[in-house]
């Protein structure tokens, strides 16, 4: 049982630092880089900072600063990402089935 256990980590393990060399590879070619235009006002209305991306519609936050506002929008950034790449997941999964022990699936992201 120890030894199962021990081979398990060692794969996690080693799955862990391929993501990890991925990531630093792309980063090297410049694909990692995402330019976001970020906006905030001041909402005389509501008395609130509202802050908002342009490239990513639907992601807005508020806060009693501009900081907060800001802050916010960190959570709201990670969000609608992942339910861009949730929805893009599912999408290649009901276009193009496998029944192979590994597939890699390009997602296209809009």
């Amino acid at each position: 049982m120890a030894d199962t256990v021990g081979n398990l980590w060692q794969k996690a393990l080693t799955a862990i630092r391929r993501a990890f060399h991925a990531f630093e590879k792309s980063r090297a070619d410049g694909r990692s880089e995402w330019e976001l235009t970020v906006h905030s006002e001041f909402d005389a209305v509501d008395g609130a900072w509202i802050a908002w991306v342009e490239e990513l519609p639907g992601c807005v936050s508020e806060g009693e600063s501009e900081k907060d506002a800001l802050d916010h929008l960190t959570d709201a950034i990670a969000a609608v990402i992942e339910l861009k790449v949730d929805e893009a997941l599912a999408r290649s999964i009901d276009e193009h089935p496998t029944d192979h022990r590994t597939t890699s699936r390009h997602l296209k992201i809009a």
